[in-house]
């Protein structure tokens, strides 16, 4: 199947980041706007499931609970606008707790048995520091939440080649 990939509701897409539809090319979110870039195929099977490694109990947890409500309803809201074909989402959520052993362990069994396709958080810079050189091994999506130099760094972490997407 091929198409757009809608990241949330206010009109962002995913896009080839320098505009030329090639496998392994580097991709960003932007506004929608029906280019080649943001024609997709998808070479797995028709859902793209989104790991989110959140702490939903323990430390720190309130806002986490309040970004995961945030988080089901827009996949429901998505979902439930998709046409018939269009790709479906899965969030694949796991409790952290606020450990950043745990966040591990989540992120390794999603790029493990769950086959997640990106990535999304953990919302806490310990989790995320923990999580984020796993990630860019894998050379997955990762979209982060925070904003500690230690984590954005591109240098450290190049921009992820989108796995389960190609051109």
């Amino acid at each position: 199947a091929t198409g757009t990939v809608r990241l949330d509701l206010t009109g962002r897409c995913l896009a080839a980041a320098a505009g030329e539809p090639a496998d392994g090319t580097p991709a960003e979110a932007g506004p929608c706007t029906g280019t080649r870039a943001q024609d997709w195929t998808y070479v797995q099977d028709n859902t793209l499931r989104i790991g989110w490694p959140a702490a939903l109990t323990g430390a720190g947890s309130t806002p986490t609970q309040g970004i995961d409500r945030g988080m089901h309803y827009a996949v429901d809201m998505i979902n439930s606008a998709a046409k018939p074909g269009t790709r479906k989402i899965e969030l694949v959520t796991r409790d952290t707790q606020g450990d950043p052993t745990k966040a591990v362990n989540a992120v390794q069994e999603m790029l493990g048995s769950q086959k997640v396709h990106v990535i999304w958080g953990p919302a806490n810079s310990g989790e995320s520091l923990a999580v984020t050189p796993i990630i860019a091994r894998r050379k997955l999506a990762h979209l982060q939440t925070g904003a500690a130099d230690a984590i954005i760094d591109v240098k450290k972490y190049p921009l992820p080649e989108i796995g389960a997407l190609s051109k």
